[in-house]
C-alpha cells in the first residue's frame, strides 16, 4: 500500500475533490482493503477531532468572553482542549512515514483564528444568529449499529459526515422508501434539508418527529430551533428551545444558546 498516495486520495475525499467514478472506486476500496480502511478511519478521526476541537474552543472562548463582558460566570478556570486524535503524530506502517507538517500549521493557525473570531464577536457586536448556528449545529450521524449493512445507507452516512448533504439526500430517501420506520435516518434527512437551506422541508421533518417519536422529540425540537436560528428568526428559535425539558442531554446547550440570544 502506497501510504503517501493513499493519504492524498483520502484528503481529496475530505476536500470534496473526487469525481463520481473516483468516489465509487474509493468506496469499493473502503470495503475491500482493510489497510486503506484503517488509514481512512485515522484521517476521519483527525478531521472530526479538529472540527470538535474548533467548535469546542470557539464555544468555550465565547463563554469566557461573554462572562468577562457580563461578570456572571467564574472565568478563573483555564480552557482545556478536548482529547482528540493527535494531529502531530507521525503514522508509520511497514517502515514508511506519512508527512503531516502542513496539517500542523493548519491546526495551529485554526486555533489562533478561533480565539481571534471569538474575541471579535463580543468586542464588536453580539454574534449573529448565523454565527451561532455555525457554532451549535454539530451533527452526529451514526447508522452503523442499525442492523444489516445497507449500501445506500453506508454511502449516505459517508456523504453526510463529509458535509455533502445534497448528494446524501437521494440515498437517504432510497433507504427510507423500504425502511420508513427508521426515525434516526428520517431525522438525518431533515438535517440534510436544513444544511442546504430547504427550511420548509426540514421543519416538516422535525415537527413530524417531534409529534410522533417521543425518543427523538428533544432532538427534533433542538433542530427546529436551529432551523429558525439559521433563518434569523430568534423568537421562534426561543419557542422551540422552550419545549426542551431540563432532563434532556441537550439542555446545557439550550441554556447557552438562550444566553447568547438575550
Amino acid at each position: 500500500m502506497d501510504l503517501n498516495n493513499d493519504q492524498q486520495i483520502i484528503e481529496r475525499y475530505f476536500e470534496n475533490d473526487l469525481n463520481q467514478e473516483e468516489l465509487a472506486a474509493f468506496n469499493r476500496r473502503l470495503s475491500e482493503d482493510p489497510a486503506f480502511a484503517r488509514a481512512f478511519a485515522e484521517e476521519q478521526s483527525l478531521m472530526e477531532g479538529i472540527e470538535a476541537f474548533g467548535n469546542g474552543q470557539l464555544r468555550a472562548q465565547l463563554d469566557v468572553i461573554h462572562a468577562e463582558e457580563t461578570g456572571k460566570v467564574d472565568t478563573s478556570k483555564e480552557l482545556e482542549a478536548p482529547k482528540v486524535f493527535d494531529p502531530f503524530a507521525t503514522p508509520k506502517e511497514e517502515g514508511k512515514v506519512v508527512k503531516m507538517v502542513s496539517r500542523r500549521w493548519w491546526l495551529a493557525a485554526a486555533v489562533i483564528t478561533i480565539g481571534m473570531i471569538a474575541r471579535w464577536l463580543f468586542s464588536t457586536q453580539k454574534p449573529t444568529p448565523q454565527q451561532l448556528y455555525a457554532i451549535f449545529a454539530v451533527h452526529d450521524f451514526e447508522f452503523t449499529e442499525m442492523g444489516p449493512n445497507d449500501d445506500s445507507l453506508t454511502q449516505a452516512e459517508a456523504l453526510l459526515r463529509n458535509k455533502k448533504y445534497a448528494d446524501a439526500l437521494p440515498l437517504l430517501e432510497a433507504y427510507l422508501a423500504s425502511n420508513p420506520d427508521q426515525t434516526s435516518v428520517v431525522l438525518a434527512r431533515g438535517v440534510a434539508f436544513l444544511e442546504i437551506d430547504q427550511f420548509a422541508d426540514a421543519l416538516a421533518v422535525f415537527q413530524k418527529i417531534g409529534a410522533t417519536t417521543p425518543l427523538l422529540a428533544n432532538d427534533a425540537h433542538w433542530y427546529t430551533a436551529l432551523a429558525f436560528l439559521k433563518q434569523g428568526d430568534v423568537e421562534n428559535c426561543k419557542k422551540a428551545l422552550g419545549r426542551i425539558p431540563d432532563t434532556s442531554a441537550k439542555y446545557k446547550d439550550v441554556n447557552k444558546l438562550l444566553e447568547y440570544l438575550k
